[in-house]
């Protein structure tokens, strides 16, 4: 079955381990809310938190589908969680309450159908920002979203097909947006409600990608498949 897993980093040995009753393709986040750290990830159907040292549920959130890829999202200045599905199925913020279950009735805003989405988005401010695949009624459009964090209304995205399918994940980093799409193209874009392309940066032709940019010490790191 499913595992939630905790490690020794020095060792590999294991601290705690629960029984987790659905997969997860989304990477786990470890993050301060209301000064205490909290492990937020997205099994099928829900968001859940947990404390990191032992593995005992805080709270849980109802309202994804069955696929979720990306990572949970928090916003520190609203306390807000926004998750999101792949295969153009749901999303949800909900805002924290102190609340051990949350359901529909309690989210901020809910969106039944959105755009296919495989790497993690960012929250800058009061808005979020993701790299999106449209479905197959506008399947030539592909690119950034933005919509606003405590409504869900889109501010801006998917006026055009900007690159190609995106797999890694959004990077923020001084004011700007970095994300790369399949065919090793990185676009930054400007962290703003006003769209606008800042940079477009081409690898080799015929490398392909599915990574997040790095940022470290003023330097970013690509890594292509090859």
């Amino acid at each position: 079955g499913n595992q939630l897993i905790a490690m020794k980093k020095q060792t590999g040995d294991t601290v705690w381990e629960v029984p987790e009753k659905f997969s997860s393709w989304g990477t786990p986040v470890i993050t301060e809310i209301e000064g205490k750290d909290q492990l937020l990830y997205c099994p099928a159907y829900m968001v859940k938190s947990v404390d990191p040292k032992t593995g005992i549920e805080n709270w849980r959130c109802e309202g994804l589908m069955e696929y979720v890829y990306t990572s949970p999202l928090y916003s520190a200045k609203h306390n807000i969680v926004v998750a999101m599905s792949g295969y153009q199925k749901s999303a949800l913020a909900v805002k924290l309450t102190g609340k051990t279950k949350y359901t529909k009735e309690d989210l901020l805003w809910h969106h039944p159908r959105n755009d296919q989405r495989v790497g993690s988005g960012v929250i800058v401010g009061d808005h979020i920002y993701i790299h999106e695949e449209a479905g197959s009624a506008i399947a030539n459009a592909i690119g950034p979203k933005c919509f606003e964090l405590t409504t869900g209304k889109e501010v801006w995205g998917l006026e055009k097909k900007i690159g190609s399918v995106n797999w890694g994940s959004m990077v923020h980093v001084d004011g700007k947006l970095y994300v790369m799409t399949r065919d090793c193209t990185t676009f930054v874009f400007k962290a703003s409600p006003k769209f606008e392309i800042l940079a477009t940066n081409k690898l080799e032709k015929g490398d392909t990608t599915n990574s997040t940019p790095v940022i470290s010490n003023g330097e970013i790191f690509l890594r292509t498949n090859r």
